[in-house]
């Protein structure tokens, strides 16, 4: 497949134009009314009763209806932010669909689709510039006093405690791990948290967590902090959180593993959620985009969470836990069930996921 053979889509899409339509379909109705109620809950219930009596009596553009007003207010942005993704609305459908259906070959190709796409961010000029910008900083001496004032205010009054622990909370984007996040920290006000996307802000001046080339500019300088902030937070003897979508292994088992060295007692919990809900959440409710292929990349982190705890001496586990969240967002519950690690239907996901995260491995 080659760029050719693609509509192209222009990445500063913070300039689409709105174009009027003359035809739409139920389901991209229904994706941008989605939107739009997000935004507008308290029209939610008489917008989506409206959609049903669409469904059942036929679509007309020109009717005056709110629900096609609705979906009007809402089309552009949500373009807009299925274009950061590499993705049309007609293709995010797809990839939703695929993800229910397993629909393995439909999947390959609308991530092969979607990285072209974003491959065009890496030949702009603005791109390369921030990248080199952001290198720049981070070579330059007056980031090493920034950088220690950061590492300083992130771990002031921070105490260790006995015994101390490295708390993981893994899954994949979109499962919403903020929620398990937050009750976290809440709870333990002296646990350090790094996380690379709260300091994205120190790489580059003006940060604009919606603009995709300073996401993809500010990631490297974005982790070598949080890389200085773990570490220190290690050589203090401090309790630290680490969370992450472990879609790859290697460097999250490093860490991990030099902590257990350390004498440091391990939680790990993993948040499940299916992929295709992660995908809806991740275009609806995040403010920073997430490409396709990376959220089903972070299928490979059940495999990986499984693999880690059964690589750990048992000695040093204090708990694990399975939080299935697949229903949390869609129906406002607030209770969380909570599997444990050999439960089948546990093994049986980590099954599912990396079938399909492994098609990230293609070429």
């Amino acid at each position: 497949m080659t760029e050719q053979n693609l509509p192209r889509i222009d990445l500063q899409t913070r300039d689409i134009e709105k174009t009027p339509r003359t035809q739409v379909s139920l389901e991209e109705l229904e994706i941008a009314t989605n939107f739009y109620v997000i935004k507008n809950p308290e029209e939610g219930k008489a917008l989506f009763g409206e959609l049903e009596h669409l469904k059942t009596n036929g679509l007309n553009l020109t009717t005056n209806s709110n629900v096609i007003n609705a979906y009007t207010n809402s089309e552009l942005d949500t373009e807009i932010k299925l274009h950061e993704m590499g993705l049309t609305l007609p293709e995010y459908l797809q990839a939703y669909k695929a993800l229910q259906n397993k629909a393995l070959e439909t999947l390959r190709n609308l991530i092969k689709i979607s990285e072209i796409r974003l491959g065009q961010l890496t030949q702009s000029d603005e791109y390369t510039t921030l990248v080199q910008q952001v290198r720049d900083r981070l070579a330059h001496s007056d980031f090493q006093d920034i950088k220690a004032q950061i590492v300083h205010e992130i771990l002031d009054g921070k105490e260790a405690t006995d015994p101390k622990m490295i708390v993981i909370l893994a899954g994949p984007m979109g499962a919403g791990k903020s929620l398990a996040r937050e009750g976290v920290l809440v709870q333990n006000s002296h646990i350090v948290s790094a996380d690379p996307d709260a300091l994205r802000e120190h790489a580059i001046p003006g940060y604009d967590h919606k603009n995709r080339a300073h996401i993809e500019a500010s990631s490297e300088i974005a982790h070598h902090l949080s890389d200085e902030i773990f570490d220190e937070a290690l050589r203090r003897n401090l309790n630290v959180f680490y969370e992450g979508s472990f879609r790859k292994l290697d460097k999250n088992l490093e860490q991990i593993l030099d902590c257990v060295a350390k004498g440091y007692k391990v939680v790990l919990t993993y948040v499940y959620t299916p992929l295709e809900e992660c995908l809806r959440r991740a275009v609806i409710y995040r403010d920073r985009t997430v490409p396709l292929k990376a959220i089903i990349e972070s299928g490979m982190g059940l495999i990986n969470f499984l693999t880690l705890i059964n690589g750990l001496p048992a000695n040093s586990i204090l708990q694990t836990g399975i939080i299935d969240n697949s229903n949390h967002i869609s129906n406002g519950s607030k209770s969380l069930n909570i599997l444990d690690v050999s439960d089948p239907k546990v093994l049986e996901w980590a099954a599912q996921f990396s079938e399909i995260a492994k098609l990230t491995l293609e070429d």
